[in-house]
């Protein structure tokens, strides 16, 4: 496995990929694209006002959704925020919203926040934040016992395929 500073470095550093904006407006133009949902739709639905429907696109990408119509427009696309910000923010890359890692780094991510806070919810005293080399020795466990179900199930896939 790569070292930890080697897997940190081969991310663009912030603000060098897209912005938040643009970035989310980039998976939600791709989410329409592969569903084959227009911006005429999206006003028949009742997700967008009439006057953003004949520019949507350019109107999204340069931020002029009110917060409610983006929050109405990705749950109606089932684009889930959590996700895209992993793609956009961490990854840099919005297409990566796309990608099985970055859809299991989501959910492990909301387990995980839901798993802790009743874990520690039981505790007694004040919960202090770990220390960023404990968290990063914790997530190459975790990356090792996800690889090693990755290989199990090509392996058994292959056994299938072969038998």
């Amino acid at each position: 496995m790569q070292p930890a500073e080697d897997r940190v470095a081969a991310f663009p550093k912030p603000c060098e990929g897209p912005s938040l904006t643009r970035g989310h407006a980039q998976i939600i133009r791709a989410v329409m694209e592969r569903r084959d949902i227009t911006p005429q739709i999206l006003h028949d639905a009742g997700i967008i006002r009439e006057r953003f429907r004949r520019h949507f696109f350019q109107r999204l990408e340069a931020g002029q959704l009110t917060v409610v119509e983006l929050h109405r427009l990705s749950a109606y696309l089932s684009v889930d925020p959590l996700r895209s910000l992993i793609a956009v923010s961490l990854m840099n890359e919005p297409a990566a919203y796309f990608d099985a890692i970055t859809e299991t780094v989501s959910f492990y991510t909301a387990e995980l926040c839901i798993s802790l806070s009743n874990a520690i919810s039981s505790c007694e005293g004040e919960f202090e934040t770990m220390n960023r080399n404990l968290c990063r020795a914790h997530a190459d466990k975790i990356s090792s016992d996800i690889k090693r179900h990755h290989e199990n199930i090509v392996k058994s896939r292959r056994d299938q395929f072969w038998n």
